[in-house]
């Protein structure tokens, strides 16, 4: 997946939203998201909807699917050259 290796955090949004749909959240639903913040650090991105969550851990560059009783659905790799999102101040 070539294309993928220049990912930015909106693609990486994109592609949490087209995995939900995939294991049945309907395209209208919105997705909420929460930063997960230590020392000023953004270590991860865990994303809702319905009764899955997707987190984006930067430190392994992996988006986990979980069920609502926190079973893995499905793991992705992500790019190793990506990089989280830039904070702003």
């Amino acid at each position: 997946m070539n294309a993928a290796k220049n990912m930015t955090d909106e693609e990486v949004e994109r592609l949490v939203a087209k995995v939900f749909r995939e294991l049945g959240v309907p395209k209208a639903i919105d997705i909420s998201d929460t930063l997960f913040i230590d020392s000023g650090k953004c270590l991860a991105i865990a994303y809702h909807a319905e009764d899955l969550n997707a987190v984006w851990c930067f430190a392994d560059g992996t988006v986990e699917f979980h069920d609502r009783n926190g079973a893995l659905l499905r793991t992705v790799s992500l790019p190793n050259d990506l990089s989280p999102p830039s904070m702003a101040a």
